[in-house]
């Protein structure tokens, strides 16, 4: 069944959400302080493109208020969460127009 779901996942929406988590993986890449960032970008690629049968397990997060969490949050905010923001956004309203004019 994992191997039906991740298929049918990867057609439908899975390929397109884990080539913008690869490319937001290499552009966090180009600095620094983004390249932990980019790391963990490329994880989240891996487990868009096939997500059934993976267990994500909580690694604690930052807890301390360290200058280096507070640039690395203040980056993702002001460049790669609107960026998704704007993806996701496309993405739906996309898939929504399609079905509304099928059932037309």
């Amino acid at each position: 069944m994992r191997f039906i779901g991740n298929i049918l996942w990867f057609i439908f929406g899975g390929i397109i959400s884990g080539c913008g988590w690869i490319i937001a993986g290499c552009l966090w890449c180009i600095t620094i302080i983004g390249i932990p960032i980019g790391l963990q970008c490329f994880k989240f690629a891996s487990l868009a493109f096939f997500p059934f049968g993976k267990e994500v397990i909580y690694g604690g997060g930052a807890v301390s208020f360290d200058c280096k969490y507070i640039m690395a949050d203040t980056q993702w905010h002001s460049n790669g969460g609107r960026v998704y923001m704007l993806g996701s956004y496309t993405v739906y309203n996309n898939y929504r127009y399609s079905i509304r004019k099928a059932n037309v």
